[in-house]
């Protein structure tokens, strides 16, 4: 395992979107809170810190607004697990025989029992697990052989799960999350769907798009429509507003990805160098 090059990978890919949106969002609470400070610096300057560092620490109010998560659409949590699986993947490595530093072990061990793994999150995890476990394997000729088949099959389970259970963390939701995202990961390309130019477009930009789709939503309908007239829409209505939004939101993300994620990606190759030359390895 090349461990330089994979940390700088992640911290690269992850960092920089990621604090264009924490940016954008204190603007945003910012200008709801018409620039006017509700708390005292030290608290402001403490809960800002914990936004930057990825709510490690959790995701606390800015400057007094209880809405404050939700204006990113409480999406932050999803990264914390990110975060701290790679921080135990080195206890994983020296459990399949890769020769791994002792201090990554040990740092990796000490992680794992201080995040304390909710089961449902495990149990995610797990999914993701099967997926790369069944890679070259059998199942994954059967998928390629019979593209429609696992399409429908995959299809099915999403479905099933978000019409039939109100959410996610559960048991049974979970499974079949599994086994809509196995047959995806193998080959299944939904009937074609996931080939066509636009959704390739989109499975790019991805991580701006889950990054900044709530954040644009809170400028559209805060700023752009305003809150008085929002509140009377109807579904319909709703609707209609969402969809115009829709170019807008997917230009700011093919902006970020251009322009921020792509050049930080390009770095990894010249950041791991220089680690190499400063540190040795």
């Amino acid at each position: 395992m090349d461990w330089p090059r994979l940390f700088i990978s992640r911290v690269l890919r992850l960092t920089p979107a990621y604090l264009l949106a924490v940016l954008l969002l204190f603007v945003l609470v910012a200008a709801l809170s018409n620039f006017e400070r509700q708390e005292s610096w030290s608290d402001l300057a403490w809960n800002a810190w914990r936004w930057l560092t990825f709510t490690l620490r959790g995701d606390p109010p800015l400057n007094g607004d209880a809405n404050t998560k939700f204006y990113v659409a409480g999406v932050t949590w999803t990264l914390v697990y990110e975060w701290y699986f790679y921080a135990t993947l080195p206890v994983l490595a020296v459990l399949h025989g890769y020769r791994t530093p002792w201090w990554l072990v040990v740092f990796g061990v000490l992680i794992w029992f201080s995040f304390g793994w909710p089961w449902i999150g495990v149990l995610s995890f797990f999914g993701g697990f099967l997926a790369a476990w069944f890679r070259r394997s059998a199942l994954e000729r059967w998928v390629l052989a019979n593209n429609r088949t696992a399409s429908a099959i995959s299809l099915a389970a999403m479905i099933a799960t978000v019409s039939v259970f109100p959410g996610s963390f559960a048991w049974w939701p979970n499974l079949l999350l599994t086994v809509a995202f196995v047959p995806i990961a193998l080959g299944a390309d939904l009937f074609g769907l996931l080939r066509v130019r636009s959704a390739e477009t989109l499975g790019t930009v991805s991580y701006s798009l889950y990054l900044m789709h709530g954040l644009m939503l809170g400028f559209w309908f805060f700023f752009v429509l305003g809150r008085d007239w929002t509140a009377t829409f109807s579904l319909t209505e709703h609707w209609i507003a969402l969809f115009a939004l829709t170019p807008f939101l997917i230009t700011l993300c093919v902006i970020s990805y251009r322009w921020i994620e792509r050049p930080a990606i390009d770095w990894v190759p010249a950041w791991t160098r220089a680690w190499r030359k400063r540190f040795g390895s």
